[in-house]
């Protein structure tokens, strides 16, 4: 209550009131002041300063009357400690295929200095649709951002990368493991690599238009045709039922005699016209449709699909020793 009077002594009818424009004034002024202050503190400051650098003591040379010094002592002369000499060690060559990770390193060090460590994000672009249900369609991307480690350039641009696509999908998202980096530079064109990556979402955040890596799993536009799928079938049925009401039928009365007891049944068959016949034929015909409608209902009609171009990151869950990048590596068991 206190700010809202404030506000309208201040301010009312869209327009500054006279006490408006009198605390504007007075906070004008007491600005200019304190300004002005803070101005002179500043110079004051400033010239003190340059007195006090002024008057400070300056160094004196020898005179006439100055007692003489004392002789300094020499120093002992430094200590030379001799630094052990390094030990070479002898490594031999390395072939292609040997790893230099994993299990099969039995000496627990790289081998080699040109790798990538896990968690190294790669970041590339789709040069394939993608389809979530479509699982036997390969992969590809092609990397937009060179793979910096240790100030060297380990991944060119322009390297290409394939995958598989995993079954099922989750949230609009379709799940892709790459397996294989293949080099396209000059001295290595079709090279391999074989690697474990984890694809995962790289976009551009709409609140704050900063590009981020949105988890595993690449966004994509998803299409669902059981919602309609559903309202045709519907629809066949009400047709058939309909159909069914504009026949007319014949009651029949049955009676016989069972163990001395009388027994009575009752029938209700269509009549045989040719109305009937048409709505009979009409019911079957919409009952074959219908049939056709209720399995693709069974059936999973929903998929997901990230078209060409869609940028994406690569998560290497493995390291990788890219000196082992050879032609054919992907004809050769994997053995990381």
């Amino acid at each position: 209550m206190i700010f809202r009077d404030l506000k309208q002594k201040v301010w009312k009818d869209g327009r500054l009131t006279r006490f408006g424009w009198i605390s504007l004034a007075v906070f004008v002024l007491f600005y200019i002041v304190m300004k002005h202050h803070a101005r002179d503190r500043r110079d004051q400051a400033a010239n003190a300063s340059q007195v006090s650098m002024s008057l400070s003591p300056t160094s004196k040379t020898g005179s006439k009357g100055q007692a003489p010094t004392m002789p300094e002592s020499p120093l002992p002369p430094p200590v030379q400690v001799q630094q052990p000499k390094p030990v070479q060690v002898a490594t031999t060559p390395r072939q292609y295929n040997q790893p230099s990770f994993g299990n099969a390193n039995t000496s627990g060090k790289i081998l080699s200095d040109d790798f990538l460590p896990k968690g190294t994000i790669l970041y590339a672009t789709l040069t394939s649709d993608i389809v979530s249900n479509n699982q036997v369609s390969p992969a590809t991307a092609t990397l937009i951002h060179p793979a910096i480690f240790a100030h060297k350039v380990r991944i060119p641009v322009g390297t290409q990368i394939t995958g598989k696509i995993a079954p099922g999908n989750l949230r609009g998202r379709v799940f892709v493991t790459w397996d294989t980096l293949i080099f396209y530079e000059e001295g290595r064109q079709g090279w391999e690599l074989p690697i474990k990556g984890i694809g995962m979402t790289y976009e551009q955040n709409p609140h704050s238009e900063r590009w981020i890596i949105n988890g595993a799993g690449l966004k994509g536009f998803v299409f669902d045709d059981s919602s309609a799928t559903a309202f045709k079938l519907a629809a066949l049925r009400a047709m058939q039922d309909f159909a069914k009401t504009l026949q007319t039928y014949v009651t029949t009365q049955n009676s016989a005699v069972t163990s001395g007891s009388v027994v009575t049944t009752t029938t209700t068959t269509p009549e045989a016209t040719l109305q009937n016949s048409g709505l009979g034929a009409a019911q079957a015909f919409i009952d074959v449709i219908a049939a056709r409608y209720a399995a693709n209902l069974q059936q999973q009609n929903s998929y997901v699909l990230v078209p060409t171009a869609r940028l994406c990151a690569i998560f290497l869950d493995e390291p990788i020793d890219i000196t082992t990048a050879a032609p054919g590596r992907s004809l050769q068991p994997a053995s990381r």
